[in-house]
């Protein structure tokens, strides 16, 4: 059986945010691969890209 690994993803990205401490609440947990693709389409739009951006644009699971 495969393990389940999943990468914690900054709601508001680090740069925005400032320093100070991260909260739970700031995270979302992502596969590696949600993760990864939210991150180039950030780099591909030159702007932030929500958890939501992104689901609209999946197919339904």
């Amino acid at each position: 059986m495969q393990e389940a690994i999943f990468e914690a993803h900054h709601l508001v990205p680090l740069a925005e945010a400032g320093e100070g401490k991260t909260r739970l609440a700031d995270l979302a947990l992502l596969c590696a691969c949600c993760h990864r693709l939210i991150h180039r389409m950030m780099i591909a739009r030159a702007a932030p890209v929500t958890i939501q951006d992104v689901k609209t644009m999946l197919p339904p699971a």
